[in-house]
């Protein structure tokens, strides 16, 4: 056999070593602009996102070795730590505030901007008894309203459970996260109290005795307005109002009050609709004057709780939704509003499928779990 070619070798060994010197540059190089860009002075109040990349970028510089003083990485890892805890405090406060804001609004149940007693006793029914006992909440009362006028603006709440009180924070949070009632079933998904089709107090029902044996339960997620209480353009407005006309003519056909003489379902549906507006007049445009179920305008704590239950099943919160629900809560369907876009002969057969639904399949199933406990988390979250 011929003689080994160590020439040949030693020349592959070389071009292997320069090979891995040059990715090992390239990795380095990559690290060092990572952590650069991601330490970037923002514009606006850091956010999880921000937080999280920089963690990542700043671990990476330090994995490959390059916190080393000689080179100035040392004075740019400890720069981008500082940056770090700058910008966890910054996310902190945001958070502490968009919780206090939703604890607000839960709680304020006419919208005026300021709390009333009869309003903050609502926390002794909503948050568990041994953790909030209702001498420690008339306790904070007295605290903040310290003018004795009977009343708590915003700034006065946020001023005191931000920065006066020790277990402030953790209010906040148990107010956001907790159901409004102790209840199990229907009265703990929609409240005590439902409007039979129209926002005035004086059509009130008991959400139990509503939906006595309705077999299929249609929940309208809506709205008129943005969160800065602005009236939507007209053009969304009239959208909106077409759907809920789709819906009344469904509604109508499964009960067997249609025009063609049709027999109803065998089966009882009814609607409930959810507005999550803040404003009277925003509120009483969404609702209109329907044949359905609405939550009360005075009942922003249950509007938030069942708006926020199921906000996970899509990806613009905002948009219009109908889902469709058995009385147990379990959900038949998340595209309510797509189902009922069928010609009218069609109508009792999409309410039997709602009525009848195909068990899931395994995978289906494991997904609807992942998916509903990833939301749950972000509710937490937001």
């Amino acid at each position: 056999p011929p003689p080994p070619n160590h020439s040949t070798d030693e020349a592959n060994l070389t071009c292997t070593m320069a090979a891995g010197k040059d990715r090992g540059f390239e990795a380095r190089d990559a690290a060092s602009k990572a952590l650069a860009e991601c330490s970037r002075a923002l514009p606006r109040a850091a956010t999880t996102p921000d937080i999280v990349k920089l963690r990542a970028a700043l671990k990476r510089f330090k994995e490959l070795g390059l916190d080393d003083e000689k080179s100035g990485g040392l004075e740019r890892a400890m720069k981008a730590e500082r940056t770090l805890e700058v910008w966890e405090s910054e996310a902190a406060r945001t958070e502490a505030l968009n919780y206090l804001f939703q604890a607000f609004h839960r709680l304020d149940r006419d919208a005026d901007g300021r709390l009333e007693k009869a309003e903050w006793d609502r926390l002794k029914t909503a948050l568990n008894s041994t953790e909030w006992p209702h001498k420690v909440i008339d306790a904070l009362w007295t605290q903040l309203d310290r003018n004795r006028n009977g009343f708590v603006e915003y700034d006065e709440l946020a001023e005191y459970l931000m920065h006066g009180h020790r277990d402030g924070h953790k209010l906040v949070k148990d107010i956001t996260v907790s159901p409004p009632n102790q209840e199990f079933g229907l009265a703990g998904l929609f409240g005590h109290r439902l409007l039979a089709g129209s926002y005035q107090v004086d059509f009130e029902v008991s959400t139990t005795k509503a939906l006595t044996d309705v077999d299929v339960i249609g929940i309208v997620f809506m709205t008129s307005s943005t969160i800065d209480k602005q009236l939507y353009p007209h053009t969304i407005l009239e959208e909106n109002k077409m759907l809920k006309e789709r819906l009344r003519h469904f509604r109508h056909v499964v009960h067997g009050d249609n025009d063609l003489g049709w027999p109803g379902a065998d089966k009882k549906f009814e609607v409930v609709i959810c507005s999550f507006d803040t404003t009277e007049d925003a509120f009483i445009k969404t609702i209109g004057t329907p044949p359905w179920l609405v939550m009360p305008f005075d009942s922003p704590w249950e509007r938030d709780y069942l708006w926020r239950k199921f906000n996970h099943l899509w990806k613009h919160k905002a948009d219009p939704a109908l889902v469709i629900i058995k009385p147990n809560g379990e959900i038949i369907s998340k595209t309510g509003f797509t189902d009922i876009e069928v010609k009218e002969q069609l109508i009792l057969s999409v309410f039997d499928k709602w009525c009848n639904p195909p068990p899931p399949t395994p995978k289906v199933e494991k997904e609807q779990k992942a998916k509903e406990a990833k939301g749950e988390d972000a509710d937490e979250d937001e």
